[in-house]
């Protein structure tokens, strides 16, 4: 199944670095869904696809939108960095025929995170930030809280984003605010 899924990756990226961190998300979101006792296949499944739409083009995300019938919101239009969760997650859905809501939610808010997320799509959101290949000394402090605190690990995770966009001075997703506040009160 392994080898499967990330031959089915393959048609979508071409860079072996992106197909090599998507496979370490993978491997941790496993990781973490062992400890948090959720289901470790929709976990691998999430992870290795998340990245999927990756490396498309604007005018290519803007067309999947299209005959998806996806709105996007003036965030995602603004910051085409943000393009790739939710195209990733209509690929996944429509091409990729993946029916589960949860893995396609976890691909949808791997980036932005949200308020009330669920525990997949926590692991994605954490293990895309935190995995191995990611030498920051923070990341690797979130990717250890997450193996104990989850909650406690995505407000580090989310607060390491924001501070990154800050810094560089690009704009904020309201739902990254929303996922901040959130996880200040939990």
């Amino acid at each position: 199944m392994i080898n499967d899924l990330q031959e089915k990756l393959r048609k979508y990226l071409n860079s072996e670095e992106r197909i090599n961190h998507s496979v370490r998300v993978a491997d941790l979101a496993v990781e973490l869904a062992k400890i948090y006792k959720i289901d470790e296949q929709k976990a691998y499944v999430a992870g290795i696809f998340h990245d999927m739409a990756k490396e498309i083009t604007f005018e290519k995300a803007i067309q999947i939108t299209r005959e998806y019938n996806y709105s996007l919101s003036e965030s995602e239009l603004l910051n085409n960095k943000l393009l790739h969760a939710p195209i990733g997650a209509l690929l996944a859905q429509y091409e990729l025929k993946i029916d589960d809501k949860d893995i396609i939610m976890a691909i949808r808010w791997h980036t932005t995170g949200k308020a009330e997320m669920s525990i997949l799509e926590k692991i994605i959101y954490l293990a895309d930030i935190s995995e191995p290949g990611r030498k920051h000394p923070e990341l690797m402090q979130i990717q250890e809280l997450a193996k104990q605190n989850i909650n406690k690990a995505m407000l580090l995770a989310v607060k390491f984003s924001l501070k990154k966009l800050i810094e560089s001075e690009r704009s904020i997703d309201p739902k990254s605010v929303e996922c901040y506040n959130y996880f200040t009160k939990n």
